[in-house]
C-alpha cells in the first residue's frame, strides 16, 4: 500500500538544477527525472514512505532551470526515483497523489492547461491503478472544466474538487469599464466517481459579492477582466474539504476568508476572516 510522508517541509529544501548524467538510468537513457537536494535529514522525525511530486518549470527562460522533464514522480524518502510519470499525463501535471477508490490503491493527478501567471488551470483529473494504467478520467459536471488546486477522494466513492470558471457580467459597480466584463465564478463540486453524477455544487457568485475581494478590479493583480483568460479572479479557491458533519470548509485566497458551507441545502454557515482574526457569524444564505 502506498503511504505518504506526513511532514515533508523539513525534508525537502528544493529541487536541484536540471539533471545531467548523475540521474540517468542505463535502461532508460531517455529519462531525466528530478534530483532532490536533501539538506536537512529527518533523523526519525518523519514518517517513512514515498514522496509524490509534480515539478514544473515556472520561468519563461527554460535554460538551466529544472526540471528537464516536467511530470509526476514517485520518490523514496531518501530521494531515489521509484516511478517516472513523464508523459503519462498530457500538457501540464499537478496535484499528484495516492488515494483509495473502490477498495484499491490508486494514483491521481490533474492534467490540463496551466496559467502560471494567475495560478489556475483548466482540465480534468486522471486516476491510475497499481499497474499505472488509466482507469478513470473525471471531468467536472455541467460542461465546465476542473482546476488544479484541490481533488480529494471521500469514502473511496466520491471526489471533491474546485473549478475556475470565467463568465461575463456587468462589473461597473466594482470599477469596471465597458471593456471589462469577465469575472471568475469559483465553484466546487462533489461528484460520484463511478457515474460522474454531480452530488453537490457551490458557486461563489451566488453567495459572495465581488466587493468582498481583497484584490479589487482596479488593481489588476487578479486579472484585468477584458477576456476569459484574464478574468477578474476575485475569490480564488485554494482548498476545500468535507467534515464528518457533512458540511464543507472552503479557503478563498482573494477574500482572505475561510467559509463553512452547509452541505445539505447549499447555504453558507459561518465564515472566518483571517485578515481580522475573528469569527463573523451569519444567517444561512
Amino acid at each position: 500500500m502506498l503511504t505518504l510522508i506526513s511532514a515533508l517541509a523539513p525534508l525537502i529544501c528544493c529541487l536541484a538544477t536540471p539533471v545531467t548524467a548523475d540521474s540517468t538510468f542505463r535502461s532508460r537513457p531517455d529519462l531525466s527525472p528530478p534530483h532532490l537536494n536533501v539538506t536537512i535529514e529527518c533523523s526519525g522525525r518523519c514518517e517513512t514512505g514515498f514522496i509524490f511530486v509534480a515539478p514544473f518549470v515556472g520561468f519563461a527562460d527554460l535554460s538551466d532551470r529544472g526540471p528537464l522533464q516536467s511530470g509526476a514522480y514517485i520518490l523514496s524518502d531518501s530521494g531515489d526515483l521509484v516511478w517516472s510519470g513523464f508523459t503519462y499525463f498530457s500538457i501540464w501535471t499537478g496535484n499528484f497523489q495516492a488515494a483509495r477508490w473502490q477498495g484499491q490503491d490508486v494514483l491521481f493527478a490533474f492534467e490540463g492547461a496551466h496559467n502560471g501567471l494567475h495560478g489556475h488551470a483548466h482540465g480534468h483529473h486522471t486516476i491510475l491503478n497499481q499497474q499505472y494504467q488509466t482507469i478513470r478520467e473525471l471531468r467536472a459536471g455541467n460542461h465546465i472544466l476542473s482546476d488544479k488546486h484541490e481533488f480529494i477522494i471521500l469514502d473511496e466513492r466520491t471526489a471533491l474538487f474546485q473549478i475556475h470558471h470565467p463568465m461575463q457580467m456587468d462589473l461597473t459597480d466594482y470599477g469596471g469599464t465597458y471593456d471589462q466584463s469577465w469575472i471568475i465564478d469559483a465553484r466546487s463540486q462533489e461528484m460520484d466517481i463511478d457515474t460522474g453524477t454531480v452530488l453537490f455544487e457551490w458557486c461563489s457568485l451566488d453567495h459572495i459579492p465581488p466587493h468582498e475581494s481583497a484584490l479589487p478590479l482596479s488593481l489588476g493583480q487578479a486579472g484585468f477582466a477584458n477576456n476569459s483568460s484574464m478574468a477578474w479572479d476575485y475569490f480564488h479557491i485554494n482548498s476545500i474539504t468535507k467534515g464528518d458533519d457533512g458540511h464543507y470548509l472552503l479557503s478563498a485566497r482573494h477574500t482572505s476568508t475561510i467559509y463553512k458551507i452547509n452541505g445539505t441545502p447549499l447555504r453558507i454557515g459561518s465564515t472566518f476572516e483571517t485578515s481580522h482574526a475573528e469569527w463573523r457569524k451569519s444567517q444561512w444564505l
